[in-house]
């Protein structure tokens, strides 16, 4: 085949909704080299065929892969149908999956190149390497020289500056509508044995200048969401205070994903983040376990009461989508230290918790760590860790699932709101649910929405006031004007829904009738009313709108 020396950057990500940021800077810097470059999006969820035929038909002479665990086996399988079809053609690997153990990434690809590291310093040299048939003494290279493996170490982009402006007319049209990942600054202060971050020591940090200008610039575009990728948005507190006070003065819709440290907090930041817009910025913060021996062992020293005390207040502020962390298996962490963490966190009512399990990834520390046992292939996650045999991992598994199908669906906020905080040990309702799924024979994945509320329903049978609350939320939640029969609560007549209407909202009345419910419940003994606008959603929750009435 004939190919021109065009590269294609190929980005394999793990929804259609994401984009991957690290091609377009690559993409700018071999441009600005005098080399002709484009960058190739597809996600694991295509066809193979129909991603090798896109690749292959590009006629390029140089393929590149941005590597991950979620793309590493099926770029792995490209990469030898390729060479299959043609030896010729140059594939380049790079990324956090191929940066730690080049020598299986060589074996397994079939590639002729190992980028290792930052590529920004690396990615010109190598292409120029290929069309002259030299590689350059860099670091950050990998490869194979007349049967001999030829490693220049890890590369590190020291100066920031350097990095080109990734977010042009080209990536906006070709990511349009997707979620955008930003990155103001690189490394992490902290040495946590999970995280590739500590794999290079120190932040290094974009200028403030240049953040601003570069968001102004994004915001162009109108995206739905910006995620920014620093590992720890507070690191340099003075700075999040002056990032946040510039987001929240934003005239803008797009929302802000920030990864914080929450037992770091200071007052001014948790001052600063209760006076934002609603819905212009979510938390996404590590809590990861609440005993203090198991955070010394994974390296992220932290006071749990301090950082769980901050995310309170930032909760009962109302104005941000708020994400927990935990991580199941970390060093120590038994079966009953992890269900105590559970309980601690979960009583601040997150709008999400996450219960991760520990992922041994390539280059990090968890590696070095005695006594654990994890799948072969990506994500690397646990099996059996030091604390924990298999059978109390898989265990807390099947509590993930429900805690993620059931509670992190913000369907139910409120009947979780009580349950939670009358019960002694909230892990054990989320527990026996599962069991109750699993005596049932009843899967998570494909449960229906009625179906989850009758599961509860039934979970919760000698309970009037959690089955009204769930008749309450499922109003919430879903533009109806009929309440499953397992579900407590009345739905107001129409002549009396509309009498009310014209009666408190005259000029209005026809157009409410249409788009709104009104309903009845006995909480705590009493009859409240409530009226549900399927007009308007909380740009937090994601839920409707309601008010109490009286009728």
């Amino acid at each position: 085949m004939q190919y021109s020396d065009r590269v294609l950057l190929v980005s394999i990500n793990s929804k259609y909704i994401q984009s991957n940021t690290a091609v377009y800077y690559l993409h700018e810097i071999i441009k600005s080299g005098g080399i002709d470059s484009l960058v190739l999006t597809h996600n694991i969820n295509e066809d193979f065929h129909d991603i090798l035929s896109s690749i292959m038909g590009f006629g390029s002479g140089i393929v590149c892969f941005s590597c991950y665990i979620w793309n590493i086996s099926l770029i792995y399988d490209l990469c030898r149908t390729m060479r299959c079809i043609d030896e010729d053609i140059k594939i380049v690997l790079g990324g956090p999956e191929v940066s730690f153990e080049p020598e299986e990434a060589l074996e397994k690809s079939n590639a002729d190149l190992i980028i290792r590291g930052e590529g920004e310093t690396v990615i010109l040299g190598a292409i120029k390497g290929f069309l002259c048939g030299n590689f350059p003494n860099i670091p950050g290279l990998y490869y194979k020289n007349e049967n001999k493996l030829i490693d220049t170490g890890y590369a590190v982009t020291e100066n920031l500056s350097d990095v080109p402006f990734p977010f042009t007319r080209y990536m906006m049209e070709q990511e349009k509508d997707k979620l955008l990942y930003y990155e103001s600054s690189r490394g992490c202060p902290y040495n946590c044995i999970y995280c590739l971050s500590s794999a290079t020591k120190g932040v290094r940090y974009f200028s403030l200048d240049r953040v601003k200008n570069e968001i102004l610039k994004i915001l162009e575009y109108k995206p739905k969401v910006i995620k920014f990728t620093d590992r720890s948005f507070n690191s340099d507190y003075q700075r999040a205070v002056l990032l946040l006070d510039f987001i929240g003065s934003l005239r803008s819709k797009t929302c802000f994903h920030l990864e914080i440290y929450p037992g770091e907090m200071n007052e001014a930041m948790i001052s600063m983040l209760g006076r934002m817009p609603e819905g212009r910025v979510q938390i996404e913060a590590g809590i990861q376990s609440t005993d203090d021996e198991v955070l010394r062992a994974s390296g992220r020293p932290q006071d749990p009461g301090r950082a769980l005390g901050n995310l309170k207040r930032i909760m009962e502020n109302g104005n941000l989508h708020v994400h927990l962390d935990l991580i199941a298996g970390l060093p120590g962490d038994s079966r009953e230290s992890f269900e105590k963490s559970f309980n601690e966190t979960i009583a601040v009512l997150p709008h999400k918790l996450q219960m991760g399990f520990l992922k041994l990834l390539k280059g990090t520390k968890a590696r070095l760590t005695i006594g654990y046992k994890y799948t072969d292939n990506p994500p690397y996650e646990v099996l059996a860790s030091d604390s924990m045999n298999y059978l109390q991992i898989q265990g807390l598994r099947e509590v993930s699932r429900v805690l993620e199908s059931f509670y992190n669906s913000g369907h139910f906020r409120e009947y979780f709101s009580y349950s939670i905080t009358s019960s002694e040990n909230p892990f054990s309702i989320f527990e026996t649910i599962s069991r109750f799924m699993k005596e049932h024979d009843i899967s998570g994945s494909g449960i229906s929405r009625d179906a989850k509320y009758g599961i509860l329903a039934e979970f919760s049978k000698n309970d009037s006031k959690a089955l009204n609350l769930l008749g309450y939320d499922y109003l919430c939640s879903f533009r109806t004007k009929v309440l499953p029969s397992f579900l407590h609560g009345r739905i107001v007549g129409k002549e009396e829904t509309f009498d009310f209407l014209r009666k408190n909202f005259e000029g209005e009345a026809r157009q409410l009738f249409k788009s709104c419910t009104i309903a009845q419940f006995i909480i705590n003994e009493c009859k409240v009313t409530y009226l549900f606008d399927y007009t308007k959603r909380n740009p937090v929750t994601g839920i409707f709108y309601s008010m109490e009435v009286e009728i």
